[in-house]
């Protein structure tokens, strides 16, 4: 297996073990049978991860990717949700004018629909969920 971005225990009644690999596939594993995973899917569209992060309590996981993108996925490898990632710069006649670093942190909040995603400028985003938006406004 290639070199390993990041790994997570989420002790249920799954014993389920994530992991992924910078090339950009993440294997779910079984603790009962670590022979072979469970369930193995490209989760950053032929791109490198660069960050790797599960939620503690949903079957989440995100992943950050070299194209500058987001990846929000179930455990099934079903893409909820992307986005363009853009650390500091700004947007001039529709090109983008700055630093161009991938994210090399994420971080789900144990209890709420946010995520926190770092770069190596020490420049941190947050994300929430749709949802979670209309409901603040409305």
């Amino acid at each position: 297996y290639q070199r390993r971005v990041h790994g997570h225990t989420q002790i249920s009644q799954d014993y389920q073990v994530v992991s992924g690999a910078v090339a950009g596939d993440v294997k779910i594993w079984d603790l009962r049978n670590f022979k072979t995973p469970v369930r193995t899917f490209d989760a950053a569209g032929r791109k490198a991860i660069t960050a790797l992060a599960m939620h503690e309590y949903s079957p989440l996981l995100a992943c950050g990717t070299q194209a500058l993108k987001i990846n929000v996925m179930n455990y099934s490898g079903e893409l909820l949700s992307s986005t363009a990632y853009h650390n500091s710069g700004w947007l001039h006649n529709s090109a983008w004018i700055g630093s161009r670093i991938p994210v090399c942190c994420l971080a789900f909040h144990p209890f709420k629909p946010l995520l926190a995603a770092g770069d190596t400028d020490s420049l941190i985003s947050l994300y929430r969920s749709e949802d979670d938006r209309k409901r603040s406004a409305g």
